[in-house]
């Protein structure tokens, strides 16, 4: 079982301001936007995280190596775009984007390994 956890929660539709950022040319400022609706999803990351630690077929894998760019996490993909542009749920990019950060992470590795020996021992 891999439980992978959710974007960043933001406690309201970010695309808006995403849209004016591009439409004005100005940084968009992620790191000023509220997300005080993230608190429980971050306590709940926590305790899966626990709680995986009590199975051998359960992984859990870290918000920070999904959301990430370049190698750093972050709530912005590479490209300076919002992983969830309606502040709960991730894009179709953002999700492409993750993928390729995952692909990038060390856990990826290790997961890779380990099905790679469950492979080898199969009759």
């Amino acid at each position: 079982v891999i439980v992978m956890p959710s974007p960043k929660q933001f406690d309201f539709d970010i695309s808006s301001l995403f849209k004016k950022s591009l439409l004005y040319k100005t940084d968009f400022k992620i790191e000023n936007i509220s997300h005080k609706r993230d608190e429980p999803f971050v306590e709940m990351h926590r305790s899966l995280a626990e709680q995986q630690r009590k199975f051998k077929n359960v992984i859990f894998i870290e918000r920070d190596e999904i959301f990430s760019a370049d190698g750093k996490p972050s709530d912005l993909t590479k490209d300076k775009i919002p992983f969830s542009l309606e502040g709960s749920h991730i894009s179709i990019y953002g999700a492409r984007m993750a993928a390729d950060a995952f692909l990038n992470s060390q856990t990826y590795v290790e997961l890779k390994s380990r099905f790679a020996r469950l492979e080898d021992t199969r009759p």
